[in-house]
């Protein structure tokens, strides 16, 4: 009889996680323990080298050399082995703190523990405040990765801004095939940390698209010429003793070539004089990706931009050149090395900022890539190229926890119903779910999974009402803000893709006869450009509406229950219209009297 062996199960994502925030901490115990060693050492070496140094005073070349030279190679040593171990300890730390903010991601405490985007929460967009896609608590901060600015950028930029369909499918496969490569995204955080300490990216690529300075050939022969004699002349001094004439003739030329070309050296080193930039770590950074092998369509173009224009030996030259030009300056040669600095921006600059964007990209995608392995149950949707339509099962809200995350079944468009006008209690639920549709679709269209069982959708644009505010500064009500937004909503449903609309409490601030036309007329003004969305509701006047659209609209609602004094809710969407409101009971709940 044999014994069938069951194959262990696949470690879950906090697992995985821990396993590696452990192997992290026993890393830099025993560094720390190898740190104190040396340093216990170094003490002890010097010591002994400074007594060596007063014993061998008066013997010979040869003794002073064997009992004062070794030591102090050995000192050197470990002074360098000493610094290398202090470098690993802080890589070993940051990736400790790195598995530590994943894994309050996955226990669902990961709020204020990442980056929250207020940069990108553009004033006029119809959505991103209304969606919490940036802030505290926001997507983007539930999604982002350590990654350099270009990587955040592209993220906010899909957050923002919905992709054609075979475009989302291709960043889909990209996110599966990076999903499981946790060594290598890890390895990106870290060199992208790394980069972003001490590094204005942005900065360096405008100077590498700037036109070159030194188009000269006569310029560039005049610069090498000047250079070799200073170079002849101080030989001269140094090996045949020709005296300090020639040098001085020399060097008096190299400065005048220097002065009468300050401008144009200035224009091209002014960038790399100002800023220290760490270009060895993005070098490094972009060699990575160079080495990883990669299958789905995205990925394998996105290296391709990298590995056919040479990105990590040209970003690999610049550092170099970039370290001597400090030393120009004390040599005198900063014409020459600008014309150096110049012809690396003929041969690369043009292709820095498609470095950039492929690296941008490929950020974006291993934070989508981190957040589907940290959620394996939600599965990607399912993009269609043409019509509108949004049909999903089980559909929560991603940034809820799960335990509290009720879920619900939506269908809208493709020549079904494209309005649900939803009425309902307060707090029963209506604009959360408004929320996990925007959440969703936003997700979606970036290239992520979403939080539902099932979802169906086309590329949509999405516009909200849910956090529409007064302006003092402006002189705007919180009525004349929803008037302007309603009708920026109605401009982006005459465009393409088509509309998903997210509208709460439509027009509330207005009278009941004004608010009952005005939202039939929007409404149906909507629907006629092919849009779809939800409105939420507590006028039943305007649950009527539903009737008027000719079956393009129907009614759902939120209930509650009330029992000995307590409120409850179970979240559910059902269909049709509520038939009581809970405004007066919780009034009385609260001891007013009515």
């Amino acid at each position: 009889m044999t014994t069938q062996l069951i194959p262990p199960a696949p470690a879950s994502p906090s697992e995985v996680y821990a396993r590696r925030l452990a192997d992290r901490h026993d890393e830099q115990r025993r560094l720390t323990r190898g740190y104190s060693l040396l340093s216990g050492w170094r003490r002890l070496l010097l010591g002994v080298l400074v007594v060596l140094i007063i014993l061998v005073e008066k013997e010979g070349p040869l003794a002073k050399l064997l009992l004062g030279g070794v030591p102090a190679l050995l000192l050197v040593y470990l002074i360098n082995r000493r610094t290398h171990i202090a470098e690993m300890m802080w890589t070993s730390r940051w990736l400790a703190s790195f598995y530590e903010q994943r894994l309050a991601c996955l226990e669902e405490r990961w709020v204020r523990t990442g980056k929250p985007g207020m940069t990108y929460l553009e004033p006029d967009h119809p959505a991103a405040a209304d969606l919490d896609l940036f802030g505290v608590g926001s997507l983007f901060e539930r999604l982002a990765t350590p990654c350099t600015p270009e990587g955040s950028d592209t993220l906010a930029c899909w957050l923002l801004s919905p992709g054609k369909a075979a475009e989302i499918r291709n960043r889909q496969a990209a996110v599966v095939e990076l999903r499981d490569r946790l060594d290598l995204r890890e390895d990106l955080a870290l060199l992208a940390g790394l980069v972003t300490l001490s590094s204005d990216v942005s900065r360096v690529g405008r100077w590498g698209e700037s036109s070159p300075v030194f188009t000269s050939t006569t310029q560039r022969v005049l610069g090498a010429t000047t250079l070799l004699l200073t170079a002849v002349a101080l030989l001269g001094v140094l090996l045949f003793d020709t005296g300090p004439v020639p040098l001085w003739a020399a060097l008096g030329v190299q400065v005048a070539f220097a002065i009468a070309l300050r401008r144009r050296s200035s224009h091209v080193l002014g960038t790399m004089e100002e800023h220290v930039y760490d270009l060895a770590s993005l070098g490094r950074l972009l060699a990575r990706l160079e080495q990883e092998r990669f299958t789905s369509a995205r990925m394998v173009h996105l290296q391709a931009e990298l590995t056919d224009t040479r990105a990590s030996r040209g970003l690999t030259s610049l550092h170099r050149l970039a370290r001597w030009v400090p030393s120009a300056v004390l040599l005198v040669c900063r014409p020459q090395m600008a014309m150096v600095l110049d012809r690396w921006r003929q041969v690369f600059g043009k292709s820095f900022g498609g470095w950039m964007a492929a690296l941008g990209e490929i950020e974006a995608l291993c934070a989508l890539a981190a957040y589907s392995f940290e959620c394996p149950e939600d599965p990607f949707p399912e993009i269609l190229d043409c019509g509108t339509s949004f049909e999903t099962e089980g559909l929560g809200h991603p940034l809820f926890p799960r335990a509290r995350c009720v879920r619900n079944d939506l269908s809208l468009g493709d020549g079904g119903i494209q309005v649900l006008i939803i009425s309902g209690s307060n707090m029963a639920g209506k604009s959360t779910l408004l929320r996990a549709v925007g959440v969703n679709v936003a997700l979606a269209l970036a290239g992520g999974p979403v939080r539902a069982y099932k979802l169906r959708l086309t590329p949509l644009v999405v516009g909200a009402t849910l956090r529409v505010q007064d302006s003092l500064l402006a002189g705007r009500s919180r009525f004349y803000a929803e008037v302007l937004r309603v009708r920026q909503l109605l401009d982006l449903a005459q465009g393409s893709p088509p509309l998903l609309f997210l509208i709460d409490e439509l027009f509330q601030g207005t009278n009941s006869a004004d608010r009952r036309m005005g939202a039939e007329a929007v409404l149906r003004q909507l629907t006629d450009r092919g849009a779809i969305g939800l409105v939420t509701t507590h006028d039943l006047a305007l649950t009527e509406i539903a009737g008027q659209l000719d079956g393009r609209a129907d009614n759902v609602h939120f209930e509650d229950r009330f029992d000995n004094g307590e409120i409850t809710f179970d979240y559910r969407m059902k269909p049709g219209v509520l038939r009581h409101t809970n405004g007066l009971v919780l009034m009385r709940a609260v001891g007013i009297k009515v």
